[in-house]
């Protein structure tokens, strides 16, 4: 599961006209359609928001990881809301545990967090989140 931001960013540089998630109400599909149909691009304002944010490296408001983090220490994030082992998450990315400490490390900065249970407790709380 990523998230919609991430979805997004990868449809629009792969060519996409427009991008709108599952949970978007049904008038907005034909709001999208019209819009890409007269040549604009289309996302959520909620989507719009955070890449223009990511974008200008502004911080979203809320802290939310997918404007703070990069893709990579995402990826992590994303291994450790999974519950997976920080040995099995540089074996599935192909790089070593160090690594892997770093990206951890980075990650309890960005978001203000202080130790590793933290950590872990908001990764699952996020993947919680994404997969509703």
């Amino acid at each position: 599961m990523h998230s919609d931001q991430t979805h997004a960013e990868q449809a629009l540089r792969a060519g996409a006209q427009g991008y709108i998630n599952k949970r978007q109400a049904t008038s907005k599909i034909i709001d999208a359609i019209r819009d890409v149909m007269a040549g604009k691009v289309y996302v959520c304002a909620e989507t719009r928001d955070r890449l223009i944010q990511r974008a200008t490296g502004r911080k979203p408001s809320g802290g939310e990881p997918e404007g703070l983090l990069t893709k990579r220490e995402m990826e992590v994030f994303q291994m450790i809301g999974e519950g997976v082992k920080t040995q099995e998450i540089a074996t599935r990315l192909r790089v070593s545990v160090k690594t892997i400490e770093t990206h951890r490390d980075r990650t309890k900065k960005k978001l203000g967090i202080s130790d590793a249970t933290e950590l872990m407790h908001r990764a699952i709380l996020w993947v919680s989140k994404e997969k509703a």
